[in-house]
């Protein structure tokens, strides 16, 4: 019995190993995207986590960021780090570049005394 148990064990790693590598050579055909956004909430990521339109498996220490992009209103989802999570505030606005599901960084806007936003680095 125990010989089946980790004849399954050893498959459904093999499996998520596998996965991981094919989203990683997805990511790496895409070119990088950039995107307005406001950020609507941070949430910590279970193990097995669907962000976007892929689904990752957390391994690598990493959280969900839920935000919203200004150029459509669409409500999305991306794994981020958790030291550039740390550096991200739920109400922030800014550049949010991405590649593929990958995330690349996000980059805080700040607004001027005449209501005209300022690219700044998170900090």
């Amino acid at each position: 019995m125990s010989s089946w148990l980790l004849l399954c064990m050893a498959l459904i790693a093999s499996f998520c190993v596998v996965m991981c590598v094919v989203q990683w050579q997805k990511n790496n055909m895409k070119s990088q995207s950039t995107s307005e956004v406001r950020i609507l909430k941070k949430e910590k990521a279970s193990w097995f986590s669907r962000g976007g339109t892929s689904i990752h498996f957390n391994v690598s220490g990493t959280n969900l960021l839920i935000y919203k992009s200004l150029a459509d209103g669409k409500r999305k989802t991306i794994l981020v780090p958790i030291d550039e999570l740390k550096k991200i505030n739920k109400g922030d606005i800014g550049t949010l570049i991405t590649q593929g599901s990958r995330y690349i960084s996000f980059t805080r806007s700040e607004m001027r005394g005449d209501g005209e936003a300022v690219l700044s680095s998170p900090k």
